[in-house]
């Protein structure tokens, strides 16, 4: 199979599955909204804020570069480098995730005893903590050796069994945050435990050669990964602190109605994260052998991700408002000038997703750290001003601001060596050879359609 069929069967298995994926968590989305009213959804939103940040924290913002350089020594069949590599990644990620969960039970009686409503979904957010991270470390292993279907059904398991379990515990007892929260983790954990077999199998072949003597994974982190830690925190920081600034200043429901118009941009951001994933273990397995190949993926990437983000974000424009004023309970209604905001993310993360995939194919992650402190500095700064004008608009509008870094870093990788006599208008414009490639995906796409 050559590397375009290649990368057109992956696109496909992954938008499919992310679209598929997209239509289960909207209903079970909708299932929340029936079933809480704004103040407990806002509740839920702030603890899964902080939950997901604890996440962040013990991944230490390593998923992606642990994904690329595993894919490329299993490329050359170097099983020692990748059993002591892979070993202390996954212990280390563990181990993190246990021990900020008992700091996140400890700060919650400590500093959240008047907030009982927020505390009590915070507890058992530690189950979907620990239940996420395993999820997860299972899920990284197929992505490691290109494994798109066997993601796609660790994604339809967990989507699928999340509905079940808030139809049982959050429609119909009516545990409210709690009971969200409790869904989440039993879903990912019910998935992983399903697809733990592949991942045992995998990690048995691996275990049964001799590993390498030197701590290999502490090395490729001093070398590569240092600003890499340090520049996905801060992005892990400025993803989540709107939310805990909107409730301290405004209150749960302003952080419901952020909550939900974020919910609802998801799926019109579904296509340019298939891109993302497709695209990292795609350029990594190339970027060594060949740069040219490399450059040609992450301009058809980067091309893909704008033109379809555009679209997207058009169509969206006209259609999403329409839908939350009919399918929406009544007090969601004042989410829809929240959503018209946030629907310039749209574009940015169409930008964004063959960025990211190169960034960290190429190990530059010490721009990425420059990146991330020039949106969170964005946000704080404008934060003050836009809210004292705007009011709660005026935080969200901040938020959006952020990710304007993204126009600075297409002009900064155009400037790269690999890049050399390849213009920004390149990189944004259609070319002849463009409408060539885009002929020939067409064809093999119908082909693969046709004969599946």
């Amino acid at each position: 199979m050559n590397l375009l069929s290649k990368t057109i069967k992956s696109i496909v298995i992954m938008g499919t599955s992310n679209y598929i994926k997209l239509i289960l968590s909207l209903i079970s989305f909708f299932i929340i909204i029936w079933s809480v009213n704004i103040e407990e959804y806002g509740r839920y939103i702030l603890a899964l804020s902080i939950s997901s940040f604890l996440i962040g924290l013990s991944d230490c913002g390593t998923s992606r570069l642990v994904i690329s350089e595993v894919t490329k020594k299993l490329e050359k069949k170097d099983f020692p480098f990748v059993k002591k590599f892979l070993k202390t990644a996954m212990l280390l990620r563990l181990g993190l995730g246990i021990l900020l969960s008992i700091i996140l039970v400890i700060s919650i009686d400590l500093f959240l005893w008047e907030h009982r409503e927020i505390g009590e979904i915070l507890k058992f957010s530690v189950f979907y903590i620990i239940s996420e991270i395993i999820f997860a470390m299972v899920r990284q292993t197929f992505f490691m050796r290109t494994m798109f279907w066997e993601v796609a059904k660790m994604d339809f398991l967990a989507s699928f069994s999340k509905i079940l379990f808030l139809l049982i515990l959050v429609w119909h007892l009516d545990l409210g945050g709690t009971g969200i929260m409790t869904c989440l983790a039993l879903s990912s954990a019910l998935s992983a435990l399903i697809m733990l077999p592949n991942m045992i199998a995998f990690l048995k072949k691996i275990l049964s050669v001799k590993e390498v003597k030197e701590n290999v994974y502490y090395q490729i982190m001093l070398e590569k990964g240092k600003y890499l830690v340090l520049a996905s925190q801060i992005k892990n920081i400025g993803g989540e602190i709107p939310v805990w600034l909107i409730t301290y200043y405004f209150g749960t429901s302003e952080v419901g109605l952020f909550g939900a118009a974020k919910r609802m941009l998801q799926p019109l951001t579904v296509a340019t994260e298939s891109i993302e994933a497709v695209a990292l273990p795609m350029i990594s397995k190339v970027i060594e052998t060949s740069r040219e190949k490399a450059v040609k993926l992450y301009l058809g990437f980067s091309k893909i991700g704008l033109y379809t983000s555009i679209g997207i974000c058009l169509i969206a424009y006209f259609l999403v408002p329409v839908l939350i004023e009919n399918i929406f309970p009544e007090q969601y209604t004042d989410s829809i000038p929240i959503f018209n905001i946030l629907l310039i993310l749209v574009i940015l993360h169409g930008i964004n997703a063959a960025q990211r995939a190169l960034i960290n194919s190429i190990d530059q992650q010490k721009s990425l750290v420059i990146d991330y402190m020039a949106s969170l500095g964005i946000f704080l700064l404008c934060f003050p001003f836009l809210t004292a004008f705007f009011g709660f608009p005026g935080a969200v509008i901040s938020f959006v601001m952020q990710y304007f870094v993204v126009f600075y870093r297409s002009y900064r990788i155009s400037k790269l060596e690999m890049f050399r006599g390849i213009g920004l208008e390149k990189q944004l414009l259609i070319t002849k050879e463009d409408v060539k490639l885009a002929g020939r995906t067409k064809d093999i796409l119908l082909a693969k359609l046709k004969n599946s």
